[in-house]
């Protein structure tokens, strides 16, 4: 598989990032990396087929397009949802997917994830907070995997530090009342009240 993809003259990306919408800004960046990483290995060879991910009526139907096309390998997308959305479309097609994703949860045959993983992340933070003596912790966290994630990999470290001093303090996505959320972490109305 890989010996074809080496030996071809044009390797053909699919590159799927968010170029409009709210994240457009990380799209535009990571499509000028793309570029610029072309240019200077001075490599005629790669072809690159752009698909905006943040243009939710043109995303999949530009994906079915492409796939008529030989595809060595797709770079992208960036956010879970989207990166099963692919996942789905190209289960049959044997084509390598590099999702530009820190969800390790994602990584399957054929799927890699490409940056620091969240745990990755989560215990660069505690091990450096550890290190400089900070004992006292309060983890705000949403109501969702995402923050599940992050509460079981925080309690993987308190078990191995034996540190018990975790305030987790939960919060709904759809709603979220930071003020509210502020002021249980701060013991506002216990301080108020001494």
């Amino acid at each position: 598989d890989n010996k074809d993809i080496i030996q071809k003259k044009i390797l053909n990306i699919v590159l799927m990032l968010p170029l409009s919408g709210q994240n457009y800004k990380m799209g535009q960046s990571l499509l000028n990396s793309a570029q610029l990483a072309a240019e200077k290995k001075d490599n005629k060879s790669l072809l690159y087929t752009i698909i905006d991910t943040g243009d939710e009526e043109k995303f999949l139907s530009r994906l079915y397009n492409v796939l008529d096309n030989d595809i060595d390998v797709i770079v992208g997308p960036v956010f879970s949802n989207k990166v099963n959305q692919v996942k789905e479309v190209i289960k049959n097609k044997n084509i390598p997917m590099i999702a530009l994703s820190n969800n390790s949860k994602l990584q399957d045959k054929k799927l890699y994830t490409f940056g620091l993983t969240l745990e990755d992340e989560i215990n660069a933070l505690l091990n450096f907070s550890f290190k400089n003596n900070l004992s006292k912790y309060a983890v705000i966290l949403p109501k969702n995997e995402y923050g599940n994630r992050v509460e079981k990999e925080i309690k993987k470290f308190q078990t191995v530090y034996n540190i018990t001093s975790f305030n987790f303090t939960y919060y709904d996505t759809d709603s979220p009342n930071f003020y509210e959320i502020s002021k249980n972490v701060s013991n506002f109305e216990e301080r108020k009240d001494n």
